[in-house]
C-alpha cells in the first residue's frame, strides 16, 4: 500500500515524501520550502554570554576580554561556549569530550585538560589562579557561577 510506505518514511524522520510520478516543478518547490525552513532554524539566537570583562557573542563567533578580541581555536571556543551557557553547572570530562567529538571518536579524556589549559592562558587574567573556568577535582570543570 503506497500510504504505508509514506507514513513509514515520515515516521522514520523524513521531512517530506515525493510519490512517483512527480513533477520536476513540484520537486523544486518542495526543496525550496525545506531550505526556507532550515534557514529559519539555523538563525542564531541573539544570546550574548558575559561574565565580568569576558564576553562571548555566538552570532559573531567572537570572544573579548576588556574589549580586546581573543583568538580561540574551534575546540577552545566550543568549550567556552558550553561552559558559559550554564554557569555553575559542573561538566564531566566525558560530557565535554562529547561536545568536542560528537561522532564518538576515541580520544583520551585528558585532551579536555589540555584544551582547558590553553583556554585559560588566553582568557584568564591570571591563569595560575583561574576565576572563569574552575576545576572541580575528580569530576571536571565549571564556569564560575557568580562574579566576585
Amino acid at each position: 500500500c503506497p500510504d504505508t510506505s509514506r507514513v513509514m518514511g515520515l515516521s522514520l524522520g523524513a521531512d517530506d515524501y515525493v510519490v512517483k510520478p512527480f513533477s520536476p516543478r513540484e520537486l523544486v518547490a518542495r526543496v525550496k520550502a525545506i531550505r526556507r525552513r532550515m534557514r529559519l532554524q539555523l538563525t542564531p539566537t541573539s544570546t550574548i554570554y558575559t561574565h565580568g570583562e569576558l564576553v562571548l557573542e555566538p552570532e559573531k563567533r567572537k570572544v573579548t576580554r576588556g574589549g580586546q578580541a581573543i583568538n580561540l581555536t574551534p575546540s577552545e571556543y566550543m568549550l567556552l561556549q558550553v561552559l558559559m551557557a550554564v554557569p555553575g553547572r559542573v561538566f564531566s570530562r566525558q560530557e565535554l569530550l562529547d561536545q568536542l567529538y560528537p561522532g564518538g571518536d576515541s580520544v583520551v579524556d585528558r585532551v579536555v585538560d589540555v584544551h582547558i589549559g590553553k583556554l585559560r592562558q588566553k582568557i584568564e587574567p591570571d591563569p595560575a589562579y583561574p576565576s572563569y573556568i574552575v576545576t572541580v577535582r575528580g569530576i571536571g570543570y565549571q564556569f564560575a557561577d557568580s562574579e566576585e
